[in-house]
């Protein structure tokens, strides 16, 4: 009877964890689809609403969403970047580089 239970229970939990694979992976798809439709010296906003993440923008939306990745290159120079997940078997991620003062696009990675 338990081991039925928890069965059925594992199982319930398997359909639910791939429902939300699928899902995750449908948004993923969309902005490395719609990245190609960002170019250099849009408004950091143009290019989220091209993308189709701008409606995702509360804390509680961020597995939807990019993430603001600030790091350094190979000068020591400070890089700012909006950072997608990437797609199941992909080989990295999409970012979109940008000016902190201006938010200005400065550079595109499609993360294929």
């Amino acid at each position: 009877m338990i081991k039925n239970i928890l069965a059925s229970l594992g199982i319930l939990l398997l359909i639910f964890e791939a429902y939300n694979f699928i899902q995750k992976e449908r948004i993923n798809e969309k902005y490395w689809r719609n990245i190609s439709k960002v170019k250099v010296g849009m408004t950091l906003e143009e290019a989220r609403k091209n993308i189709g993440d701008y409606k995702y923008e509360s804390w509680t939306q961020d597995n939807k969403s990019g993430e603001i990745i600030v790091s350094r290159d190979t000068n020591g120079k400070l890089t700012y970047a909006v950072e997608y997940d990437m797609v199941f078997g992909g080989s990295d991620n999409p970012k979109i580089f940008f000016d902190p003062n201006t938010l200005i696009v400065t550079e595109i990675l499609n993360g294929e």
